[in-house]
């Protein structure tokens, strides 16, 4: 905690928790803004506590690898899921700037990236269209005949009954 309140005394922004086994303490201060770092070892119930955390965010860095696979992205889909917290994603060195659409998609907030990749990614960042509301596509559609329109009954002529 010391560490940490020198580094805020020191003008320091937030603060990336890269182990969720440091003294809770961290987390205390009102000014203090502090991410978790999650990965995917992480088991689902871990990662659905992180919403009651006092965090503003959480990072989830994507394993050493330049190429973007279809499983980093159902990881990072999990862990920001689970988590309920705005997910900033720490790409690997060698990561292509175009991937940053696929990242956002799969519910990335912020990308960190390496300082000599910075301008290559803010580029591709400003090339992004507008990414579509996940409102705008709902549709409710039912099959054919599901509602039927209530059939009224035969009217019955009590008059012609010999019932009496």
């Amino acid at each position: 905690k010391a560490e940490v309140d020198q580094l805020e005394k020191d003008g320091c922004d937030f603060f990336v928790l890269r182990s969720a086994n440091l003294p809770a303490d961290v987390l205390q201060g009102d000014d203090r803004s502090a991410m978790l770092e999650l990965d995917s070892s992480l088991p689902d119930a871990v990662l659905r506590g992180v919403e009651g955390l006092n965090l503003d965010g959480a990072v989830y860095r994507i394993p050493g690898s330049e190429v973007l696979t279809v499983q980093h992205l159902l990881q990072l889909r999990r862990a920001g899921g689970l988590a309920s917290k705005p997910l900033f994603v720490a790409a690997p060195d060698g990561l292509a700037p175009d991937s940053a659409a696929v990242l956002r998609d799969a519910g990335a907030v912020g990308l960190i990236v390496p300082a000599t990749a910075v301008a290559e990614f803010k580029a591709a960042i400003a090339a992004l269209p507008q990414p579509k509301r996940k409102g705008d596509r709902l549709e409710a559609s039912l099959p054919a005949g599901f509602f039927t329109a209530p059939q009224k009954e035969a009217e019955h002529d009590d008059e012609g009954d010999d019932d009496d």
